[in-house]
């Protein structure tokens, strides 16, 4: 493997976990608000993060995991236009989707536009289009830019 191919996977590995921080602050912040209007007594005298900082978390995890993926991708476009793969590749289009989606989250989130529980549900349905460009792209359809 050559240090930019590694540097490509590295940087989109990296970007992928924050992603995934972001994915699980946005599940305890929709499980959190839910318990907290259903006023469950039992919940109540559990000591848990704040919504306040799990938006805070989510967001830090949005923003550095959109700089670290996009240094990746652009690293991957870099490797493609070397003639390695295709840009019509599935695993290249559905990561563009992803970081697609990740942006106009960003986007939205930081222009507040929308904050709290709109934003945590977007961040798992994201997380779950992780899931399917990291995993399932490889199971379901045929790609070059297959790792495993």
């Amino acid at each position: 493997m050559t240090e930019s191919v590694a540097v490509h996977m590295g940087l989109a590995l990296a970007g992928y976990g924050a992603f995934v921080v972001a994915g699980i602050s946005g599940v305890m912040y929709l499980y959190q608000e839910r318990q907290l209007k259903a006023k469950n007594p039992a919940f109540l005298r559990q000591t848990a993060s704040s919504l306040e900082t799990l938006d805070r978390v989510n967001l830090w995890a949005l923003g550095v995991g959109l700089v670290l993926f996009t240094l990746g991708v652009l690293g991957g476009l870099r490797l493609a236009r070397g003639g390695r793969m295709s840009l019509a590749d599935p695993k290249a289009l559905f990561t563009l989707a992803t970081w697609g989606a990740y942006a106009a989250l960003l986007a939205v989130r930081t222009t507040a536009l929308s904050r709290g529980p709109k934003v945590a549900a977007l961040s798992v349905l994201c997380l779950l289009l992780v899931g399917f460009t990291f995993l399932g792209v490889n199971y379901f359809l045929r790609s070059e830019h297959v790792f495993f």
